[in-house]
C-alpha cells in the first residue's frame, strides 16, 4: 500500500508542474495517449468504440476520453485497448469479436470497464485479437482469440473470454503480444514463445507448426526486451539486437530478403535502447536518441519520403531526441522528448492528410508551470547512460529536496530524500528514466537518464 500510495502522490504533484504526454499507443486506425497527468487523450476511426469516449464517432483531433485522471499504462489491439489504472485495476473497450475485452462477453464497448475486481495488475500486451496482463505475483493472464491457442493454454479453442492463467509459472517479467505469436522474458531473463511458427517467426528452427504453449527461444539469459508481428526483433542486455521470422520485405535488417527460423545478430552495435516490430517494417531507437527504420515502405512507413523498401536499419534524419515509437501496419506514431507526438505513414482518417511522407508533429499539449517548471536550472547528472553509479552535480543556489526515478510507463522505481550526490543504479532494468529531482519553492528538473 505505501508504494502505491507514493506513487498517486507523485502523480499528483506532477500535474502542478507539467500535463506532457509520456506514453502514446497506435491501434489499426486510432491513437491512445497518456499525459504526465493520467489523463486520457485520444483520436482517429472509433467504429467500435476503440477511443472508449461512450460514441462510435471518428475524431480528428486530438481530444481527451473521460475525466479520469488515474490511467497508468495503456495498450492498444487492432480495434480495441486494455489498460491498467493506479490502483492496479484491469480495464478494457472497443472490438470484443474474439472476446479480447476480457469480460466473458464478445460484444463491444464504447466505455472502458473493468475486468474482475483483482487489484494486482503490473502489466499488459496485446496486438490483433489477444490481450495478455502479469500480475504482481508474476503470473501471466491471458484472454481472446485462441484459434491456434495464441493465449498459451496448451489447447486450440474459439475464443478465451476472461483472463485464464497461462501455465503455473510465478516468474514472468514482460509480455509482447504479436498478430498469432506471442514472445515474453522471465525473471531470470530467458526468452519464451507460443502461437504460430509461420515463417520461423517462434524462433526454434522450421517454418511451419503452433507452439500452443510457451516454449524457450535458445538457452541465452541475457535478454531484455522484445517486439512481434509477424517477424520477432529483440535486444540483449550488452545493446545488441537480434532478429527473425518472416524477412518478405527487408524487416529484418540483414540486407536480405531470407526467412529466418532462428535469432541471428543483426549488425555489430551494441548501442540499441528500444526496438518495435510491425507486419513488415521494423524500428529501432539508439541510446543516443537517433531513430532508425527497415522493411516495408509501401505507404512510406520508413518516414523518409520514398516508398523504397529498406533492408537494414537506416537513419531517419539527424535528428537526437526521439523517445519512443508506436507502429501500427501502414502508420507510425512516436514521442519525442520534449513530449511531442509525430506522426507518418498512412492515414485511415487518423489525420487530413491521406498520406504523410515524412514525420510531421501531432500535438504537444504541454502545459507547463512557468513560475514552477524551470528547464534551466543549473543541474547534471552524470555519466549518462550509466550502469553501476549516477553523481548529481549541482550548480544551483537551490536545495535538492529528492529525487524520484519514473520508467517510460510512468512508474515510480525509487525516491531518494537525502545523499543526493552518488546514486546506485546498479540493480536498475537496462533502460530509458525520467529523473524528476525537486528543489526547494517547488523548482522542478527533469533529466532523462539511459541506465545500460
Amino acid at each position: 500500500m505505501k508504494t502505491k500510495l507514493l506513487l498517486i502522490a507523485f502523480l499528483f504533484t506532477s500535474i502542478t508542474y507539467s500535463q506532457c504526454h509520456r506514453l502514446v499507443d497506435a491501434g489499426n486506425t486510432f491513437v491512445l495517449a497518456l499525459k504526465t497527468d493520467n489523463t486520457l487523450w485520444g483520436w482517429g476511426a472509433n467504429y467500435n468504440g476503440e477511443l472508449g469516449d461512450g460514441t462510435y464517432q471518428i475524431r480528428p483531433t486530438i481530444s481527451q476520453i473521460g475525466n479520469a485522471a488515474n490511467w497508468l499504462a495503456i495498450a492498444t489491439g487492432g480495434e480495441h485497448t486494455i489498460a491498467i489504472k493506479t490502483d492496479g485495476t484491469l480495464w478494457s473497450w472497443g472490438s470484443n469479436t474474439a472476446g479480447q475485452l476480457g469480460d466473458g462477453t464478445t460484444v463491444k464497448k464504447n466505455t472502458p470497464i473493468q475486468i474482475g475486481t483483482d487489484n494486482d495488475w503490473r502489466a499488459i500486451s496485446t496486438k490483433g485479437f489477444t490481450s495478455f496482463a502479469i500480475k504482481n505475483n508474476g503470473t501471466l493472464w491471458g484472454w481472446g482469440q485462441n484459434n491456434i491457442s495464441n493465449v498459451g493454454l496448451g489447447f486450440y479453442s474459439l475464443n478465451i473470454t476472461i483472463p485464464t492463467q497461462v501455465g503455473t509459472e510465478t516468474n514472468w517479467k514482460n509480455i509482447y503480444a504479436g498478430f498469432d505469436i506471442t514472445v515474453a522474458i522471465k525473471t531470470d531473463n530467458t526468452l519464451w514463445a507460443w502461437g504460430s511458427n509461420l515463417y520461423g517467426k517462434i524462433g526454434v528452427g522450421g517454418f511451419t507448426g503452433n507452439y500452443l504453449s510457451p516454449i524457450q527461444i535458445g538457452t541465452d539469459t541475457d535478454w531484455k526486451e522484445a517486439s512481434t508481428g509477424y517477424h520477432t526483433l529483440a535486444l540483449k542486455q550488452n545493446g545488441t539486437m537480434w532478429a527473425w521470422g518472416n524477412n518478405s520485405y527487408g524487416e529484418l535488417g540483414d540486407n536480405s530478403n531470407i526467412n529466418k527460423d532462428l535469432p541471428i545478430q543483426i549488425g555489430t552495435d551494441t548501442d540499441w535502447l528500444n526496438i518495435y516490430a510491425t507486419n513488415y517494417s521494423s524500428y529501432g531507437i539508439k541510446n543516443n536518441g537517433t531513430l532508425w527504420t527497415w522493411g516495408s515502405n509501401t505507404n512510406y512507413e520508413m518516414g523518409n519520403g520514398t516508398t523504397t523498401n529498406i533492408s537494414i536499419p537506416s537513419q531517419i534524419n539527424n535528428e537526437t531526441n526521439w523517445e519512443s515509437i508506436s507502429p501500427r501496419g501502414s502508420h507510425v506514431e512516436a514521442l519525442k522528448s520534449d513530449k511531442s507526438i509525430y506522426h507518418w505513414g498512412a492515414n485511415h482518417g487518423i489525420l487530413p492528410a491521406t498520406i504523410v511522407t515524412t514525420p510531421i508533429q501531432m500535438a504537444n499539449n504541454c502545459l507547463l508551470s512557468v513560475e514552477n517548471f524551470h528547464s534551466d536550472v543549473a543541474v547534471q547528472l552524470f555519466p549518462n547512460p550509466a550502469n553501476q553509479t549516477v553523481t548529481i552535480n549541482n550548480k544551483s543556489n537551490q536545495k535538492i529536496t529528492s529525487i524520484v526515478f519514473i520508467d517510460m510507463v510512468g512508474k515510480e522505481i525509487f525516491t531518494l530524500n537525502k545523499n543526493f550526490e552518488s546514486i546506485n543504479v546498479e540493480k536498475l532494468e537496462n533502460g530509458m528514466y525520467q529523473v524528476i529531482i525537486n528543489f526547494e519553492e517547488g523548482l522542478i528538473k527533469t533529466v532523462k537518464f539511459i541506465k545500460k
